[in-house]
């Protein structure tokens, strides 16, 4: 089995920002302490998807990574997302998160480019790839597997050969529509590197954790972070009676919102919502996102509120009216 292998919840803290959009340290701080009190804490993983990778500056990168270490316990290792279209961009991404304080790296897929997508699910190249990658990157590296409609989504067999020829491949955020493809995946890496269900963030994610997982990372799980620790925790422990009854009366109703029927029509992002939520619960300054992200509308505001009432996740003293 590679090593490290890590287990239980990975938090995905957000980014926040003050009113000049500039990161607001002293939340960031906040955020980070909080999550390292978490009971079954995995680690911690910055520059993702709801931590703005993309819009955030190499400096911003650092800057979050370098809060993140120095907030966190030694023991919780700090993972960062890194991007790029080329080795050299992602070598030099992974070098600078190791200056930062980094102790993994989440490599997103090259191949999210038009012209470069056909390469993605041809076994040879993400191999070849993810080779080169540990030649030259001195860090425990994460797999971030697309779900299958992505188009860049990488095949199960090249998973296993990666897994299986790697040894500085550790885990995999593997991100799946539905529990048949997950299943798959789940079976063919167990026991080889840790596998973290993200369900893409739906309610299908309670079937994944029962099918098997080394822990759940999903960026919802910033919305009554305990809740969704207390769930993994039960799964982990195979106490399925109450893992179902925490998913079904506590977070579904996260999932639905976020990530349900009304995702398309909304004007706010997935990552401002969220923002939202942590405004009104009393956790964050703002819920500002860069550009070209999209922030939250009054009446989306409004709705936030309608949800976390709902789940006993607002304190009255925020309550929007």
């Amino acid at each position: 089995m590679n090593q490290p292998h890590v287990t239980g919840l990975i938090a995905g803290p957000l980014v926040p920002f003050d009113n000049n959009m500039k990161i607001d340290e002293e939340a960031y701080r906040k955020q980070i302490s909080r999550q390292n009190g978490i009971n079954g804490l995995g680690g911690i993983y910055v520059n993702g998807f709801v931590g703005e990778i993309y819009s955030l500056t190499p400096e911003e990168r650092q800057l979050v990574i370098r809060m993140a270490r120095e907030e966190a316990s030694e023991n919780v290792p700090i993972i960062s997302g890194i991007v790029g279209f080329t080795p050299d961009d992602i070598v030099k991404s992974a070098r600078e998160a190791q200056e930062a304080g980094a102790d993994m790296v989440m490599v997103f897929p090259p191949y999210d480019n038009r012209f470069y997508r056909r390469l993605a699910e041809r076994s040879d190249p993400p191999f070849e790839f993810f080779k080169e990658l540990s030649g030259r990157i001195d860090l425990p590296m994460w797999v971030f597997k697309f779900p299958k409609e992505s188009g860049v989504s990488y095949s199960n067999e090249t998973m296993v050969k990666i897994a299986d020829e790697i040894s500085s491949v550790v885990g995999t955020k593997a991100s799946a529509i539905s529990c048949s493809e997950y299943y798959e995946l789940y079976k063919a890496l167990n026991g080889k590197i840790s596998v973290f269900a993200t369900g893409h963030d739906t309610p299908d994610l309670l079937g994944m954790m029962l099918l098997g997982s080394d822990g759940g990372m999903a960026g919802i799980m910033n919305i009554g972070e305990e809740r969704w620790a207390e769930f993994i925790s039960a799964c982990m422990d195979r106490e399925w009676g109450k893992a179902r009854d925490l998913f079904v009366d506590k977070l579904v109703p996260i999932s639905e919102y976020i990530y349900g029927s009304k995702q398309k029509t909304r004007i706010g992002s997935t990552t401002s919502q969220i923002k939202e939520c942590l405004v009104q619960m009393g956790l964050f300054p703002t819920s500002f996102v860069h550009p070209p992200d999209t922030g939250v509308t009054e009446e989306e505001k409004r709705g936030i509120t309608k949800l976390l009432e709902s789940i006993n996740l607002i304190p009255e003293m925020n309550v929007r009216r």
